[in-house]
């Protein structure tokens, strides 16, 4: 299966992700690489501004990016996985 591609700014709030690439310079890699954020990292987007700041979730934190950062990363859309005491969105996996 083939995932879409798209900038992170372009997520809806309750999607899971997968970092496939980062649009910048050292800085930029840099700060994300300080917030755990790298290549292959899946998140979740909790909230978005339109123009403003995005509420992410990645490794039990929860960060906030501007909006100019979140176009700068592009990601692919995951889908759900069964975590400990809950469902995924994907109710077709068997147990």
């Amino acid at each position: 299966m083939i995932n879409k591609m798209q900038h992170l700014s372009h997520v809806a709030p309750g999607k899971t992700v997968k970092i496939i690439s980062l649009a910048g310079g050292r800085g930029f890699h840099a700060r994300l690489v300080s917030m755990g954020l790298i290549p292959g990292s899946v998140i979740k987007v909790l909230s978005q501004a339109m123009m403003g700041t995005h509420i992410i979730a990645h490794g039990g934190c929860r960060l906030a990016i501007g909006r100019g950062m979140a176009h700068r990363i592009i990601v692919s859309e995951q889908q759900e996985i069964i975590t400990a005491g809950g469902l995924s969105d994907d109710h077709s996996q068997h147990a």
